[in-house]
């Protein structure tokens, strides 16, 4: 799931201040857009939950009739649109170009007669965001996103780099006064790890749900959009706070009461709704899950080996994907977002 922020910048000018945002799927971030302090349980398939709140048109991607994440896999004999030699951000664990080429010579299709979802085009996404600051805010998936972005945008600028770190990174495009951050925050909210190892030995966590990460909440009045995600983190045990009290746990089965278990609907549509209401921040959803889910042949485990140069092993990834490959179409979703607004 992928979740679309698009917050009022008082410094933009007033032709270009509307604002919107896809929902993310979690309820954590609602909340914090609201200055909530619900109390939350983990939602089995969150994006049930939350499609049943959203609009239509933000179902469909502000694209009218046309739902752009319900479709299928067509053939698209003219990809690859950049490879590994033409753009030098793709990471060693998304480079599949020297094991297969077959898994990128296909593009999503949305169903129905008439409808389309047009391939990324680098110039017109540069004139929509020119003089805008995007962010891309999550774990490595938000930076596997970026990337994509980034390498698909080389086909007509190239960026200058600032705050060059394994963690965050600024890219700038001058001739557009166009930025694209990338801020580490896998949980999204503050949290400190209280144990290297924990019950499932990936450690346990302390999350403090109404407390943002500041890397990047810190920096909100200077962005236009910020792209959120959560991905496999939230699988890791933890502790959860709100606010400053212990009121859940995630891998918790040592804890009686507790560990999380149904949903909380109408929360969730109270925090959104008082999002909304401020005036600051439209929320949408950009709904990847149909379209990647058919597309375990794009993930970067089967196309990589151990190298004596680059001390690369394989392991089993379903998280990340291969650049270039499938997750191009998150920025085809995002771009037809943009321009439907």
């Amino acid at each position: 799931m992928r979740a679309l922020l698009h917050i009022c910048n008082p410094h933009v000018h007033a032709s270009s201040s509307r604002c919107f945002v896809p929902v993310v799927s979690l309820v954590l971030l609602a909340a914090l857009l609201a200055a909530s302090n619900l109390l939350y349980t983990t939602f089995p398939h969150p994006w049930r939950v939350f499609s049943s709140h959203l609009h239509t048109r933000s179902r469909r991607g502000e694209g009218g009739g046309c739902d752009i994440f319900r479709g299928d896999w067509v053939p698209d004999p003219d990809a690859p649109y950049y490879t590994n030699d033409t753009c030098s951000v793709i990471h060693e664990h998304y480079d599949c170009m020297s094991r297969a080429l077959g898994f990128v010579t296909w593009r999503w299709r949305p169903d129905g007669d008439g409808c389309d979802l047009p391939r990324f085009d680098p110039a017109r996404f540069l004139a929509l965001m020119r003089s805008k600051t995007i962010a891309f805010v999550g774990d490595s998936l938000a930076r596997n996103h970026k990337d994509s972005l980034i390498c698909l945008l080389t086909r007509v600028a190239e960026p200058t780099t600032s705050w060059p770190s394994s963690k965050h990174t600024v890219y700038h495009y001058g001739e557009y006064n166009f930025t694209v951050a990338s801020f580490w925050a896998p949980y999204l909210v503050r949290h400190e790890q209280i144990d290297d190892d924990g019950p499932a030995h990936t450690g346990l966590w302390n999350l403090h749900l109404d407390e943002a990460e500041d890397v990047w909440a810190a920096r909100i009045p200077e962005l236009d959009y910020v792209v959120v995600s959560a991905s496999s983190w939230f699988y890791r045990p933890s502790m959860l706070y709100a606010p400053g009290r212990l009121v859940g746990c995630h891998y918790c089965h040592w804890v009686s009461g507790l560990a999380f278990g149904g949903r909380r609907r109408k929360e969730f549509a109270a925090a959104a709704e008082r999002a909304a209401a401020t005036g600051n921040a439209r929320m949408m959803l950009m709904d990847t899950t149909e379209a990647m889910i058919l597309r375990a042949d794009a993930h970067p485990s089967k196309y990589r080996g151990w190298t004596p140069e680059k001390h690369f092993t394989l392991y089993n990834d379903c998280v990340h994907w291969c650049l270039p490959g499938a997750i191009d179409t998150w920025n085809d979703m995002l771009l037809h977002m943009l321009n439907s607004t």
